[in-house]
């Protein structure tokens, strides 16, 4: 949240969808208090009963199919509404570019739009990079697996037209579709997006929506960076990527500490961050004594918790 209200260039209304508001109370004051904000609207995610598909030992909660009821959420005077994944940061002003793909969404006959991820064209080369390159679609391309025909888009940014949507589908349809792949369901409620629109979307400029691992700096174009997949800026394998240290920057703004660290795997991040001694990596971080000891702050305290 800071560093898009940080960015924007006009006040903006943050909607935030949760299973327990008292989180969302607990959010930063200075967030509250932000020049930038109009409001924070809260809901409380109340669809208990329903068994998400792939969640058992992996980095993602059930949070992830929360944006599959937006319709059942948000106000129903909202015409268009702009979906962030919570690992994304805003790099620059976001305003101007989202107005004028609002504009082009309003034309066109689709409800969303989002980045292309994936397209089923690719060579045979191409493909192989991308399934190295990403561990969800190793061993799991999804064009077959979800009867997905030329193209299938990344999830975490996208924009709403909140008419058509409400329209044209509902969490009802979303849930019939979910059942319908639950079995083959990898990359989770982006799998049902994917397997209910078939390509049926419009297609966002890769700057809105820029993957952590091909992010260049000083990149004009770039307006989001995605922290996409399991290494996280704030997880030990994440925080050594050079791109993590612009979420680290912002997690500063909020909270007196330097670092943002999260173990879980005590033996794994041990050996991990003593690897990374040992070749100087941890020289790379901007103050790697300050990181040392709240890396074994919350070694300890991993440790004492599972007593």
């Amino acid at each position: 949240m800071i560093s898009l209200l940080d960015k924007v260039s006009e006040p903006i209304n943050i909607h935030c969808l949760h299973n327990n508001l008292k989180t969302i109370s607990n959010i930063p004051e200075v967030i509250f208090k932000h020049k930038k904000l109009n409001q924070i609207i809260k809901y409380e995610f109340n669809h208990k009963s329903i068994d998400f598909p792939n969640l058992d030992e992996t980095h993602i909660s059930e949070a992830t199919y929360y944006r599959l009821f937006i319709d059942q959420y948000v106000n129903k005077d909202l015409d268009f509404i702009v979906y962030i994944d919570a690992d994304m940061v805003c790099i620059s002003d976001p305003i101007e570019a989202t107005k004028k793909q609002i504009e082009l969404l309003k034309k066109s006959n689709y409800c969303l739009s989002a980045k292309t991820e994936l397209k089923n064209n690719l060579s045979s080369e191409e493909i192989s990079h991308k399934m190295k390159s990403n561990s969800m679609f190793n061993k799991y391309w999804p064009f077959q697996r979800l009867g997905v025909d030329e193209r299938y888009f990344n999830a975490g940014f996208m924009i709403l037209n909140l008419n058509k949507w409400k329209k044209d589908l509902n969490f009802e349809k979303l849930m019939t579709k979910l059942d319908e792949i639950r079995s083959v369901i990898v990359a989770w409620d982006q799998d049902v997006l994917n397997g209910f629109f078939n390509g049926k979307y419009l297609n966002l400029p890769p700057g809105f929506n820029r993957f952590s691992q091909q992010y260049k700096q000083n990149s004009n174009d770039d307006l989001f960076i995605h922290f996409y997949g399991s290494k996280k800026p704030w997880t030990v394998d994440g925080v050594f990527i050079n791109s993590s240290e612009i979420y680290q920057n912002n997690y500063r703004k909020l909270y007196n500490k330097n670092y943002h660290i999260k173990i879980n795997w005590k033996r794994h991040a041990l050996k991990f961050t003593i690897k990374n001694i040992l070749n100087l990596n941890i020289l790379k971080l901007n103050n790697p004594i300050s990181y040392l000891f709240i890396f074994i702050s919350k070694l300890l305290e991993k440790a004492s918790n599972e007593k």
